[in-house]
């Protein structure tokens, strides 16, 4: 009983530090009048000019398992990795490169209250999707409690609320849980990410057959995460898992 009225009070802290900071969000993009938060011009598309949105890193063509880039005239639906090592997930859709200035408005985004940027990115990641079937859910990654707590909200979760909206595809925030706080993925390799993420996350529902699960992100890196999360949904039944995300990063 104690255990659960821990939880119920770190959700509600959680709750009312959203609230707080899209208060807070909403002040300063008043303040600031509309302005493109890349060149302070006045803002024609939601926080950017048309010459600022339209010189961002947009991806073309990419493969479609991974979503890394491909060249403008190949044939191929998937890169060289994908073809010979398929990931377990099905589909990865990105709006964008992860390069500047799309890398800074991320960053704006997820860490220093800029939730103006959600409608935005929202709008175009919805574009950017296939025709869902029947039974398709969003479901952000989902934040550690700890975590959500220091940052006062969830920005994934945002995301898919809003994508659901637009798209009226069902978002199920709750349906995936991050139980154990790790160390930040950043800077680690592929393999240790893996490692790093083993057993943190769980799954809500018991039975997801029939049910295509569309993971909401905000950046596609080495795809530890999009897998971790993918078994967890297949252990469950899920039918498919795809991801869609803000930004791929390229290959170093």
């Amino acid at each position: 009983m104690k255990a659960q009225g821990e939880h119920k009070l770190t959700a509600i802290l959680a709750t009312l530090a959203h609230y707080r900071q899209l208060i807070h969000s909403k002040i300063i993009d008043n303040i600031r009048g509309n302005q493109c938060l890349l060149c302070l011009q006045a803002a024609q598309t939601r926080c950017l000019c048309a010459g600022c949105l339209l010189d961002l890193p947009w991806q073309r063509h990419s493969c479609a398992s991974c979503a890394l880039p491909l060249s403008d005239d190949s044939a191929n639906r998937l890169c060289f990795d994908c073809e010979q090592s398929p990931p377990n997930w099905h589909l990865a859709q990105a709006v964008f490169h992860y390069q500047f200035p799309i890398d800074r408005l991320i960053a704006a985004f997820k860490y220093h209250h800029q939730l103006a940027l959600t409608d935005l990115f929202a709008e175009l990641m919805a574009a950017t999707l296939v025709a869902p079937t029947q039974n398709t859910l969003l479901v952000p990654v989902p934040l550690h409690p700890d975590r959500l707590r220091l940052r006062g909200y969830d920005q994934t979760g945002l995301l898919a609320q809003a994508i659901s909206r637009l798209t009226g595809i069902a978002c199920h925030t709750g349906l995936l849980r991050r139980v154990r706080d790790t160390t930040m993925q950043k800077q680690l390799h592929r393999d240790e990410r893996l490692s790093n993420l083993q057993g943190a996350f769980t799954c809500a529902a018991a039975d997801l057959s029939q049910h295509t699960i569309i993971l909401v992100d905000d950046v596609l890196t080495t795809g530890a995460t999009l897998s971790v999360l993918s078994q967890v949904l297949f252990d469950q039944g899920a039918k498919s898992v795809q991801a869609l995300v803000i930004a791929r990063t390229l290959p170093r």
